[in-house]
């Protein structure tokens, strides 16, 4: 997603516990990439910071930690640094306590999307991309060539009406209608009752960026 952000013109930080840590850490990612420092020396234009530092510079903030973990991240980064602001919520609510393949750790009544908002009502949280592989998520032309649809939750028509602005620029096809709903089933896999993004933005940050470089912030799911 930073990378991707980055390669669409936007300003990008990405977040961690340690920076240092990170960048010293020799391990490949879950899917044999390679360690942060490499990545990072392929994208030197992506800032490395802490939670705190990111949620400060950040205009929108994406959460891409694991989901077990996201509202201590969140609370890390600190309630006053994101008030106000959208945050797409890919996290997903996996609990690997039994190995593979893991369950939820909260589904049908709730939704870890829900949690989120609940524990920072002044943030404006939009699920989104959490169905798919991180490589689609970026790039949805990957599967087929083709142009698909996703799905978008949450409870603020215009951070939604962002977020779709900012999906169209991945790539991915807006089609339907926009609705308030419940991201419930975006966290359990089923998106039947998620909104399909729609519309043009209409939020003033939205439309100026492209006009302009605007300035993303990713907090990383990280050690």
């Amino acid at each position: 997603i930073g990378a991707r952000l980055a390669e669409l013109g936007h300003e990008v930080w990405i977040g961690t516990r340690d920076p240092k840590a990170t960048l010293a850490s020799t391990e490949s990612g879950p899917y044999g990439d390679p360690p942060f420092a490499v990545w990072r020396h392929e994208h030197p234009d992506v800032a490395l910071g802490t939670f705190v530092e990111v949620a400060e510079a950040g205009e929108l903030i994406v959460n891409a930690t694991n989901g077990a973990a996201s509202i201590e991240a969140l609370r890390t980064a600190g309630e006053e640094h994101l008030d106000g602001k959208v945050l797409i919520d890919i996290s997903n609510p996996l609990d690997v306590s039994g190995g593979m393949s893991p369950s939820l750790f909260v589904s049908n009544t709730d939704s870890l999307g829900e949690q989120i908002q609940r524990a920072f009502p002044a943030v404006r949280v939009v699920k989104a991309l959490n169905t798919m592989n991180a490589f689609v998520m970026a790039h949805p032309s990957s599967v087929g060539a083709g142009e698909h649809t996703v799905f978008v939750s949450g409870n603020d028509e215009e951070a939604k009406a962002q977020v779709t602005e900012l999906l169209r620029a991945f790539g991915w096809r807006a089609s339907g209608r926009s609705a308030r709903c419940s991201c419930r089933p975006d966290d359990a896999g089923r998106s039947r009752c998620a909104s399909r993004p729609s519309g043009r933005p209409r939020c003033r940050s939205c439309a100026r960026s492209r006009a302009r470089r605007s300035r993303a912030a990713s907090a990383g799911s990280c050690p």
